[in-house]
């Protein structure tokens, strides 16, 4: 199995293509949509997963897809992605909905890395990171999210980096993620030489 990535995608009705967008997203049947295949679709005559890699950021399409309405006038669209974020994917949303504004939000605990990028009619694509979610101490990583990203934020009900936000907040001593500390200390070490305060310093 990948190790996953988590991403989101904020849009807000600023111009053509907000129901279009969202439609090439949507679930059918309950089944993912391969809306990659849609947005970039890979040559008739057969790929390998190199293509798929170069042209979409990531070996697969987008799974676990799920579209959560905020208004009228927003939506969020979640879905996973195998190993990486699928930055092209993100750029060619912005080139054929130019009209939107567009907020992108990638974070993977399991492949330690979070990211987010943006882009409107007045604020060009822009990307920032990857950066390391956690530190090689398991703390969580002081970067801060540029303030031209704070300011962009604001044009949305809900802020659409949700995860520097959570990190920015504390995020790293919640529950779920001592639980992930706790077991990657488990995969590294002897169980049976396994320190108690190690342990219990998490929580």
């Amino acid at each position: 199995m990948p190790n996953w990535t988590h991403n989101s995608i904020s849009v807000k009705n600023t111009g053509q293509g907000f129901d279009e967008l969202r439609e090439i997203f949507t679930p059918i049947n309950d089944c993912d949509s391969e809306p990659f295949h849609l947005l970039i679709p890979p040559p008739s005559d057969g790929v390998d997963l190199d293509w798929y890699c170069n042209n979409w950021g990531t070996k697969w399409d987008a799974v676990d897809t799920r579209i959560h309405g905020r208004n009228k006038d927003e939506y969020q669209i979640v879905f996973r992605t195998a190993w990486a974020p699928p930055i092209p994917i993100f750029e060619e949303i912005c080139r054929r909905f130019p009209d939107l504004t567009v907020g992108f939000d990638i974070n993977s605990m399991e492949s330690n890395h979070l990211g987010a990028a943006a882009y409107a009619p007045d604020f060009p694509f822009s990307v920032v990171g990857p950066a390391p979610f956690f530190t090689e101490n398991y703390e969580a990583n002081s970067l801060p999210l540029p303030k031209e990203f704070v300011d962009f934020s604001k044009r949305f009900s809900i802020t659409p980096f949700t995860q520097w936000q959570m990190k920015k907040v504390g995020f790293i001593k919640s529950a779920l993620t001592r639980l992930i500390i706790g077991i990657e200390i488990l995969k590294r070490k002897n169980y049976s030489n396994l320190r108690k305060k190690e342990v219990l310093d998490l929580f």
